[in-house]
């Protein structure tokens, strides 16, 4: 189960890069990186991650997602994942990643 709970040391450090992947003009994969802490130490388990694109920081519309990424192997608290959320969810303007974590994978425990 997803629980949406403030994240008190949560992604710390966020990297975003997005590839066009070969002829398919539709995809558009992001790789996402980032370090994740519990309790302020590095985790290293594998956890879940549930990415949701917005066109605003606070109140914003939706304009991709949830994606679910099961499994991403976190070693240090580092973690990278690709999602796709579609060529047509990146027009020109801005946009913000919501992440929820569920650490350890396939736990009830998760943070946002």
């Amino acid at each position: 189960m997803w629980r949406h709970k403030t994240l008190n040391a949560g992604v710390v450090v966020l990297r975003v890069r997005g590839v066009r992947r070969g002829a398919d003009a539709a995809r558009y994969v992001i790789h996402v990186s980032g370090r994740l802490k519990s309790g302020g130490s590095p985790v290293n388990a594998a956890a879940d991650f549930q990415f949701t694109l917005y066109d605003a920081a606070t109140g914003g519309g939706l304009v991709a997602g949830p994606l679910t990424v099961l499994g991403v192997s976190v070693a240090d608290g580092l973690f990278t994942a690709q999602v796709d959320f579609g060529v047509s969810a990146f027009n020109g303007s801005a946009r913000w990643i919501e992440i929820a974590v569920r650490a350890p994978a396939g736990s009830g425990h998760s943070r946002r």
